[in-house]
């Protein structure tokens, strides 16, 4: 009997920590201060969530990091960018390693004092003393792909350029300033972007003038884009690994909770049983809206590769070979069913090069029509 009261009593005192846990995780993802308001996550009229999650819905790989540390590992992987917020509010150790570093970066400041930035100098238009500038439209007034996202908002401050840098969106009375900048790292082999607009890519301004747009063409040209909110004790320390910030205190927590559980139910895990994983396959308009997104930034290479990735699929489940099936097989086997040369199946499915709309068009169109000879010699 005192056995199964103390039993009951450990199964309430487990009920009440995980509501709890519960409870502060609600509260931490509601209660958003200003402090945070350009985290990605916020949805207040002065939040950057409307800008992530439209960039998402339209291909783009948007991931929010919660520190500086996770942040510059995710960025290290092959064709990544590193979105800075608010980055005058980093120590200085962290913004002299982001300075030396060879990972591509765009800063976004919150306000014009970005000198710490890379040296980065800046300059105030007359309305500064106003605070804020009257909402006005700027054009691009460059030559540069970026200028199709077409007129911004007035920005609250510019930055200024040098020769061998590409700005667009000048000041009126300076033609040496950009409001959009884009040039190259302490080193020359990683790209740099910096945008003094932040505050009209709120939630409440993004649909009033280009900037959004801005913003998207200059993240197509990336595979994966990484959004960090400088923070002023967030120190960077080079070579942590990502598996070290994985797991932040609360989930710890939920881990604990989960073994007090075991131990006072007294349950045993069953052994363990193999079983196979459903593959996920993504849907056919989101891998061409991809494609087309990265054809719109004139990165063909990659929109090929999109084409070729969902076309192998499609062409090694007609003939029955599995998705890891080499390219020699593939050729061979797409050859002996269709009776075309296997050299020429190969360059088609893995190794055609492209270098305009006219040759990444021919492709697509050679892809589709090779599919359907396919599924016709196999309907015969």
């Amino acid at each position: 009997m005192k056995a199964k009261k103390s039993r009951t009593m450990l199964i309430a005192l487990l009920v009440f920590v995980l509501i709890a846990v519960l409870f502060t995780i609600f509260m931490r993802s509601n209660n958003r201060t200003e402090e945070s308001d350009f985290s990605g996550w916020n949805y207040h009229k002065n939040g950057t969530a409307a800008l992530i999650n439209a960039a998402n819905s339209h291909g783009l790989q948007v991931k929010r990091a919660d520190s500086l540390n996770l942040a510059y590992a995710l960025a290290k992987k092959p064709n990544s960018l590193l979105v800075v917020v608010r980055p005058e509010w980093l120590p200085a150790a962290s913004l002299d390693t982001l300075k030396n570093s060879e990972i591509d970066l765009m800063y976004l400041p919150v306000s014009g004092w970005s000198k710490r930035i890379e040296n980065r100098a800046v300059y105030f238009p007359s309305y500064h003393d106003k605070f804020r500038p009257v909402p006005k439209s700027i054009a691009p007034r460059c030559s540069q792909s970026i200028a199709k996202a077409g007129n911004i908002q007035t920005p609250d401050y510019y930055f200024l350029t040098k020769e061998s840098e590409l700005g667009c969106y000048p000041n009126d009375h300076n033609p040496n300033t950009a409001a959009w900048l884009s040039t190259k790292s302490l080193h020359g082999k990683a790209n740099r972007f910096y945008f003094s607009g932040l505050t009209s890519l709120l939630n409440s301004n993004i649909l009033d003038g280009g900037q959004a747009s801005l913003i998207y063409q200059t993240w197509g040209q990336y595979e994966q884009v990484i959004w960090y909110l400088g923070n002023p004790n967030d120190l960077l320390t080079e070579g942590e690994t990502i598996e070290s910030k994985l797991l932040p205190g609360i989930y710890w927590l939920l881990f604990l909770a989960f073994l007090v559980t075991v131990f006072v139910l007294g349950r045993r895990f069953t052994p363990l049983m193999s079983e196979n994983l459903p593959t996920i396959v993504p849907a056919t308009e989101t891998i061409r809206g991809r494609a087309r997104l990265y054809r719109k930034n004139k990165v063909y290479e990659h929109s090929a590769q999109i084409f070729r990735a969902w076309y192998l699929q499609q062409i090694t489940k007609q003939i029955g070979l599995p998705r890891s099936a080499d390219k020699i097989t593939v050729a061979k086997a797409v050859s002996d069913l269709t009776g075309q040369s296997q050299i020429e199946l190969t360059k088609l499915l893995y190794e055609r090069e492209v270098n305009n709309d006219q040759e990444l068009n021919k492709l697509q169109k050679d892809l589709a029509n090779l599919k359907k000879e396919i599924a016709y010699g196999n309907a015969n």
